[in-house]
């Protein structure tokens, strides 16, 4: 979404999350007081924490409600935005008369359900709309607008890249992903997986663990079915949900057994059984684990809800691959949003299985398939996803926030303006492809530069020179240690720009180089040279935005001649460029180590410096 508007802002009144987003966009919406509702055209926010809460005689939403109505004062000028974004909108048999009972709390106040939308994050209600409508028509009632947005999950993503992302986080997590033993780290449990509230999904998937023997295998916490200033009896409620789970009647002695090892703590303060990753992220219990175990808030068979929360950008923060333990779909709307997942590493295949029980039996299949390695081995596979787990990282901390909620929130001022009929359309300036303009003036190449270089499992130095057939030369090579062996060069510019890359290479030992032209955000271009046969293996762009072309030439004494040329993205921003010694993730096989030489290194961009026009 842009950061202004041309044109009048939106006049709004109420409170709602999406509301403190817009407050950032400079000319968005205007605050109004409630008093001026009745002569001018708005839209009043109305923010739902529990759809739970809402009951036909209860207190909740009253006297919002009353006084919104009082101050329109017969007005017909407005549009009403229930934001329920946080929670999703469901449409299961436990909520159905909360649903029924928010209609008739809308009529009951004179508000018309014409005039009525709702922000929800339920996905279900994007593949089946007819479902709600369906619904409505069935108990009578005139159905509500619906607009999904994921504003609840990104603002937790704003949080935790503003408060935990950027650079240094990067290389503390890369470190960690490596196992460096100069940051002191050491894997010492193959997964993690965090477990506060006794939601009956999670319990039974922890009797299942603790039946097969992998509950030792993690670090898992879990704070039992006593929750402190709550007097729910949580052990009688999976007492009584056990008769109704296939076989779960077979599970009362592992439920004792579970009750009788609870609490388990992994990050809790002193004295307190409570998780706090709620509050802050605690990067100890990540460091010590491979992969994580995700359970979210729920877990069902999708025929009623079908949604993700911020669990899952935990361990995407933390570089860790991930089981989502959640609605079936989870993984796909995870990957709808940027993110990628981890088939190559973990059986995904549960994702697209409905029926609960058999959806938790094939995720615990998978965590049982992994911790049947042991952990050194498990470390070496997790090279497979090695690309994937900073692909998440960079698009959590520079990019998922803005650019999805671009999109995401796009829908709801456009909804607004449209049903307040309120003049002409919002022009949202989306940076445009890049032309060559018509007014610009003779320029050249400039040279772009990269800070100091992130090496990951190897070595590599600018100032560590060799001289060797008349080439002053950098070497970049391999620790003898499974997975990637690459340097990552970091430049604060050249995204958006034409490029110019040129170096030469001569291989010291290495098979192969593969090299990646890419935005902080993920991989735009990758390129394979085969250091044995002498050729191009692959040259492929994944972005519509890109377009680069490579060449490859022999040289004198085998070196080869490397030229890249043409744009990474059509927006300005960081250029990053990862070069990698084999192909990623590949298997190490060498007993001695083994490297690439690397001269006459150089990236300049040629970029456009505008001119005034002639008049």
């Amino acid at each position: 979404m842009p950061d202004s508007f041309n044109r009048t802002p939106i006049a709004v009144c109420g409170s709602s999350g999406f509301l403190d987003y817009c407050d950032t966009i400079d000319g968005c919406i205007e605050r109004i007081p409630l008093a001026d509702a009745s002569w001018r055209a708005h839209a009043f926010f109305l923010h739902i924490t529990q759809l739970a809460f809402v009951t036909v005689d209860g207190d909740y939403l009253t006297r919002e409600l009353a006084d919104y109505s009082a101050a329109l004062n017969g007005s017909q000028d407005y549009v009403l935005i229930i934001d329920y974004a946080h929670e999703g909108w469901a449409l299961e048999e436990r909520f159905a008369p909360h649903v029924l009972a928010l209609h008739k709390m809308i009529g009951r106040y004179g508000f018309d359900p014409l005039k009525t939308c709702i922000i929800h994050h339920n996905n279900l209600l994007i593949d089946n709309p007819s479902l709600y409508k369906d619904f409505c028509a069935y108990n009578g009632y005139e159905p509500f607008d619906m607009i999904y947005s994921q504003s609840w999950l990104l603002n937790q993503a704003k949080f935790i890249s503003e408060k935990f992302a950027g650079q240094d986080a990067f290389d503390r997590m890369a470190a960690s992903y490596f196992q460096n033993p100069d940051h002191g780290i050491v894997k010492t449990h193959k997964y993690l997986c965090y477990n506060y509230f006794p939601r009956f999904p999670r319990v039974m998937f922890l009797m299942k663990l603790l039946e097969r023997g992998l509950l030792s295998d993690g670090l898992v916490s879990f704070a039992g079915f006593r929750i402190a200033d709550m007097e729910y009896d949580f052990y009688a409620d999976a007492q009584a949900k056990l008769v109704y789970w296939p076989e779960g009647a077979s599970y009362s002695k592992t439920l004792s057994a579970l009750a009788d090892m609870s609490p388990l703590v992994v990050d809790a303060h002193p004295g307190s059984t409570k998780n706090i990753l709620a509050y802050q992220f605690d990067a100890g219990p990540y460091q010590k684990s491979l992969f994580s175990i995700v359970t979210d808030a729920g877990f069902d068979n999708g025929l009623h809800m079908k949604r993700i929360t911020e669990k899952f950008l935990k361990p995407v923060l933390h570089m860790h691959p991930f089981i989502l333990f959640g609605e079936p779909g989870g993984l796909a709307v995870v990957r709808d949003l940027g993110f990628q997942t981890f088939g190559n590493f973990i059986d995904e295949s549960y994702d697209a299985i409905l029926p609960a029980d058999r959806r938790m039996d094939k995720i615990v299949d998978a965590v049982d398939e992994l911790c049947a390695f042991d952990i050194k081995s498990i470390q070496a596979m997790r090279s497979r996803v090695s690309d994937a787990v900073f692909h998440n990282f960079y698009h959590l901390a520079y990019g998922f926030y803005g650019r999805v909620r671009h999109t995401s929130e796009r829908s709801v001022i456009e909804y607004i303006q449209k049903a307040l009929d309120s003049g002409e359309p919002i022009v949202f300036e989306v940076p445009l492809v890049n032309s060559e303009p018509s007014d610009t003036a003779v320029r050249s190449y400039e040279k772009i530069d990269f800070d100091s270089p992130l090496v990951i499992n190897a070595s590599f130095a600018w100032d560590d020179i060799i001289v060797l057939d008349g080439r002053e030369a950098s070497r970049l090579q391999d620790n003898r240690t499974h997975g990637n062996h690459c340097v990552l060069l970091r430049g604060a510019s050249g995204q958006g720009e034409k490029l110019r890359i040129r170096l030469e290479v001569k291989s010291r030992g290495a098979k192969s180089l593969m090299v990646h032209i890419k935005s902080p955000l993920h991989t735009e271009y990758q390129f394979i040279y085969n250091l044995d046969l002498g050729i191009i293996s692959s040259s492929d762009v994944y972005e519509t935005d890109s377009d680069i072309e490579c060449s490859a030439k022999h040289l004198d004494n085998g070196w080869v001649g490397l030229e890249f040329d043409g744009q990474i993205g059509r927006s300005e921003g960081p250029l990053h460029m990862a070069i990698y010694l084999g192909r990623e993730g590949f298997e190490y096989a060498s007993e001695t180590p083994t490297g690439v030489l690397i001269a006459k290194f150089s990236v300049s961009a040629l970029r456009v410096q505008r001119t005034e026009s002639s008049s």
